[in-house]
């Protein structure tokens, strides 16, 4: 219940900002972020361009770490042809796209990952692969 609430105020306060707003990301001199959670990302392309046009940042919301460094729960990154729109719209907009890890029940693997070297150094380079095959620009870390 509390996901599908902040979903909802995420995606008003993105429709709003779309409304009110006639300067793109690129011209405010703040940042303009908001939180995808994979199960809403079904959109048209056109709703892709409307967000990247307002967005200067948006997180793809959220994979999971085990305890290993392995990255888990990775089906919920978008599809192959999902991700070409998306990445169309950041190209256009000049949005970055950064990947979401934990949240809520989504957290558990970080202690075991944090609590050993080998673990870290893993996770490192398991999400350093991801970020360039993926061609993102940043992540955020929601340890619950």
């Amino acid at each position: 219940m509390m996901r599908q609430c902040a979903t909802a105020i995420a995606l008003w306060a993105l429709s709003i900002l779309a409304v009110m707003s006639t300067k793109t990301a690129d011209e405010v001199a703040f940042n303009v972020v908001a939180y995808m959670p994979e199960y809403r990302l079904g959109w048209e392309p056109e709703r892709w361009d409307l967000a990247a046009r307002h967005l200067t940042h948006l997180i793809l919301f959220s994979l999971e770490i085990e305890e290993d460094g392995t990255l888990a729960a990775t089906d919920r990154f978008p599809s192959k042809e999902l991700t070409k729109t998306i990445m169309e719209a950041k190209e256009k907009h000049n949005m970055k796209i950064l990947i979401c890890f934990g949240g809520h029940s989504r957290s558990r693997g970080y202690s075991g990952m944090v609590s050993s070297k080998k673990n870290r150094q893993k996770f490192l380079e398991n999400l350093s692969n991801f970020i360039k095959k993926h061609d993102l620009d940043g992540v955020d870390y929601n340890w619950e």
